[in-house]
């Protein structure tokens, strides 16, 4: 960045780099200093890629997820039930929870 101070200098910064900041009695002067304090700079640096576990909390509800997978009750009930959403639509094939989430 570059700005005009009120007594005729010129400023020159890079942003992300607030120790690379100048100031000089014209514009190129500025844009010459600010480009070397910069290339110093980034002489000194090293850049790394870091790995950041950035995790999800899981939604209490999920751990009830799949508890009646295996009971033959639920399954019988979930089949009236989704029978009866059926009907009370006017379909004309009735499928079971098994056949209803195969057709996804």
């Amino acid at each position: 960045m570059l700005e005009n101070l009120a007594d005729g200098q010129v400023a020159a910064s890079i942003a992300e780099l607030p120790d690379c900041k100048v100031i000089a009695g014209a514009r190129d002067e500025a844009i010459a200093a600010v480009r070397s304090a910069l290339d110093e700079r980034l002489g000194a640096i090293e850049v790394v890629p870091i790995e950041i576990d950035v995790t999800t909390p899981e939604h209490p509800i999920m751990k009830f997820v799949g508890i009646f997978k295996d009971d033959p009750s639920f399954i019988a009930w979930s089949d009236e039930f989704w029978a009866e959403k059926q009907r009370s639509h006017d379909d004309d094939e009735i499928l079971s929870l098994e056949e209803f989430l195969q057709e996804g």
